[in-house]
């Protein structure tokens, strides 16, 4: 089974929206909110690292599917279908 885990923030348009899309969708998800400036530095660089990509922004939305994740990015990436297709009912 894959689960869906939205990382966002508190006052974020794109967050909001990303996780509006996933419900209209009909696809759950898991949000993990990381409203502290210095908490969202550290998942910046350890998820940069870890996905060996460059993240500064918010939401970002990692399916998970047998301890292996991939990262689909943030809303553009999201809505553009990039890997999300995978997790849709």
């Amino acid at each position: 089974m894959i689960r869906v885990v939205v990382y966002s923030m508190d006052m974020c348009p794109y967050c909001e929206k990303a996780k509006e899309w996933l419900t209209s969708a009909g696809i759950a998800y898991e949000e993990i909110r990381i409203d502290s400036r210095s908490e969202r530095r550290r998942f910046y660089e350890e998820a940069s690292l870890k996905y060996g990509v460059a993240i500064k922004s918010m939401p970002q939305v990692v399916l998970v599917e047998d301890d292996k994740e991939t990262l689909i990015g943030g809303y553009d990436r999201l809505i553009a279908g990039e890997g999300i297709k995978r997790a849709m009912p």
